[in-house]
């Protein structure tokens, strides 16, 4: 290859399965895999590249490479990786995977045969197929929460869909939405229908013509224009749609030529829309929109690449949830701060007080693993807000390290937030999952507010993950300033965890 005789280098022959694994590396470190100036690859030369096409030339650049046997290595093992402006260390890649996205630099082995690629890695996206005359049928996640009086209180996730829907009817395609909404439980809930949803979708996609019909209305399909945008009814007034179905994916399936995923939120379940239905297109049709995009490149680049020193937060009220990402972070991260009700089982694993604070004692034995393994990494609150009662008014005080009998702790203290703060300014890269206290009571808000409020301020890449974080994020007002507020919950969590979920595994790799 040409571009490869424009610089200096030093060739180190390698393996193929080295190569396959270097290369699968190179393509997707951080956001740089498509619509950037630079290569990936890039970051083994020393020079400046810029391809018309970058996942075409990034193909070319593999072949090459595996066809040689060889790699490009910088001198030093540092390269500046385009946008960012700030040196990436880049990994020793003769260690193998501790985790499906992270590589562990403090083992080393000659097994070349351990390493596996991610699987959930370099999906299909829209972007990826020719659309124009198409009928895309597109989960979107329209999962809105409503007021008491039936009306939408926040559209952020219809908003969240925009950039696919608008992407599509720019290309003259037509499109089949398909949401849930609530939980009716297999049987119509007129509170649940979608005519509201829709209403707020036509304000946004003005030109377009939105109508809402259902599921079974499949021979309307054929007839609609390229600007016509078809929102299905509530899939959930079906039971067949929880219970994953597959005379209902049937049903879902005659409506389109192309399945598209744009709900990150659900990935990690399998109802009908998100697993039976894509299982029936055949191989080629199966791609994710620009939001799932979004979400997956957010994650790869804080897990794969992230600048360092890395800091992540994580809070919630379960430990149950959360404790069995903790060992991603830890191997991610340089610090991980741990607050909310989670606190409290790493505190009792410690032998110290929790009052009456809520502990899952299930997971105290874990947890006293993690702490022996994670020495100073895993950082505990020194001090709290604790009360006599859960609900506001009630008397409140600052206690140091335990809680006392008789107690609930209910946020992190006036120390802490000082010792957190101060970790998220020192930091390149922070992750936030979950609050760091009952924010929803003003007495309760400070500590989960002034993490909100370091977040923005400060230059890092910050990535927000979580329900209740997002709904924090939101009510202090700060969303514009945080680099990525992920729309899933449960699903980001465990994507932290496995690198993959199971709806993408359904979805066709582009390379």
């Amino acid at each position: 290859m040409n571009q490869l005789s424009d610089y200096s280098k030093i060739v180190v022959s390698i393996t193929t399965n080295e190569a396959l694994l270097i290369v699968h590396l190179i393509l997707h470190t951080s956001n740089l895999r498509r619509n950037a100036d630079w290569l990936p690859t890039a970051a083994f030369c020393r020079g400046r590249m810029q391809p018309k096409n970058g996942k075409q030339a990034g193909r070319r650049l593999a072949a090459e490479f595996i066809r040689r046997w060889t790699i490009i290595f910088p001198a030093p093992r540092k390269a500046k990786f385009g946008n960012f402006g700030s040196n990436v260390e880049l990994p020793d890649f003769r260690q193998p995977y501790w985790h499906p996205l992270c590589i562990d630099r403090n083992v080393h082995s000659d097994t070349r045969e351990s390493v596996s690629p991610r699987d959930a890695m370099a999906k299909k996206t829209i972007r990826d197929l020719q659309i124009s005359g198409k009928r895309l049928l597109v989960r979107v996640d329209f999962n809105v929460v409503l007021r008491h009086d039936g009306n939408i209180a926040t559209d952020r996730r219809i908003r969240a869909a925009l950039p696919t829907i608008r992407y599509c009817l720019e290309r003259d395609a037509s499109l089949i939405l398909m949401t849930h909404l609530g939980r009716p439980r297999g049987r119509r809930n007129p509170k649940l229908g979608l005519q509201g949803v829709a209403h707020r979708l036509q304000e946004f996609l003005r030109g377009a013509n939105v109508e809402l019909v259902e599921v079974d209305a499949p021979r309307k399909a054929g007839r609609r224009e390229p600007s016509d945008v078809v929102l299905l009814e509530n899939l959930r007034f079906d039971p067949g749609e929880e219970s994953g179905d597959e005379q209902f994916a049937h049903r879902l399936r005659q409506w389109g030529d192309i399945y598209v995923n744009d709900v990150f939120t659900a990935c990690q379940r399998t109802p009908a829309s998100l697993f039976a239905v894509p299982k029936l297109f055949p191989h080629g049709s199966r791609v994710i929109g620009l939001l799932v995009e979004k979400e997956l490149r957010a994650l790869d680049s804080l897990l794969e690449s992230p600048r360092q020193p890395m800091v992540a937060i994580l809070g919630g009220a379960r430990a149950a949830d959360k404790i069995g990402v903790i060992p991603t972070l830890l191997h991610c991260a340089q610090k991980l701060l741990i607050g909310g009700a989670l606190a409290f089982t790493f505190m009792k694993a410690r032998g110290l007080g929790t009052g009456l604070s809520r502990i899952d004692d299930d997971r105290l034995d874990l947890a006293r693993r993690l702490i022996d393994r994670a020495g100073d990494k895993l950082v505990l609150p020194q001090d709290h807000v604790v009360a006599r009662r859960l609900e506001a008014p009630a008397e409140t005080r600052i206690v140091e390290k335990e809680i006392p009998d008789g107690w609930y702790g209910l946020d992190i203290g006036p120390k802490t937030i000082e010792r957190y703060t101060a970790a998220i300014r020192g930091a390149a890269t922070v992750l936030w999952n979950g609050p760091l206290g009952k924010f929803e009571d003003e007495l309760f808000r400070q500590g989960t507010e002034s993490i909100v409020r370091a977040l923005a301020e400060n230059d890092a890449i910050t990535i927000v993950g979580g329900g209740e974080s997002e709904a924090a994020v939101e009510q202090f007002g700060l969303v514009e300033r945080i680099d990525h507020v992920s729309t899933g919950g449960g699903a980001f969590l465990e994507y932290l965890k496995q690198g993959t979920l199971p709806a993408l595994t359904l979805i066709d790799e582009w390379y």
